[in-house]
């Protein structure tokens, strides 16, 4: 999947409705669609409700000043749309689930928290309480502060080893998954297709 640059170093994915945008994360984490690794490209940022099917890719491969978030920009959030983002993120697993709710709800705050065991988990408010009551808390750090909705950059993602790499553009995009042939952007592609039919024999 890709996000088509708009130019002006942002993305016209504003006003994508949430109906669309959940049908096409349903087929993108089908079984249908498990029989390819899927990989949203972010060349520039994506906000609205384009985050879903980001979300629902196995991997997301961003330019580093890339945004992701302020996924309820158009509309309120409500239970119907928090519980969909909320299964394709624990479905993928591609981003936390803390760090996607705090996309469609600007109240919710973000943590990394190093635990007794080991593990860094990005945790909301409530749970880092909870974690730090149970004495799990070896170290803790704030990733949004809440106040209004959240928004990551790749270079960010990154750096929390949330995503695999950053890429300038894509003649290092296709080295980056282990594509060998040139990819284009769909902006290079014809406009108007012209069907042909060829008979095979043999």
């Amino acid at each position: 999947a890709s996000t088509e640059d708009s130019g002006d170093n942002g993305m016209q994915t504003r006003g994508s409705q949430f109906t669309r945008c959940m049908a096409l994360a349903r087929f993108l984490t089908s079984p249908e669609s498990a029989r390819v690794h899927l990989v949203a490209y972010l060349p520039a940022s994506v906000e609205g409700h384009a985050v879903l099917p980001v979300l629902a890719c196995a991997e997301i491969v961003a330019a580093p000043s890339a945004e992701i978030g302020r996924a309820a920009i158009d509309e309120p959030n409500d239970a119907t749309i928090e519980s969909t983002y909320r299964v394709v993120a624990q479905q993928r697993n591609t981003l936390p689930v803390a760090m996607v709710m705090s996309m469609l709800d600007p109240s919710r705050e973000v943590h990394k928290a190093q635990t007794t065991d080991g593990d860094y988990k990005f945790v909301d408010q409530s749970e880092i309480g909870a974690l730090r009551k149970e004495g799990k808390v070896v170290s803790e750090s704030s990733i949004w502060t809440g106040g209004s909705l959240a928004t990551y950059t790749g270079q960010m993602l990154r750096n929390e080893l949330l995503i695999a790499r950053t890429v300038s553009g894509l003649d290092e995009l296709g080295p980056a998954v282990g594509i060998s042939s040139p990819l284009r952007a769909p902006r290079q592609l014809p406009d108007e297709w012209r069907p042909m039919m060829l008979t095979l024999t043999g």
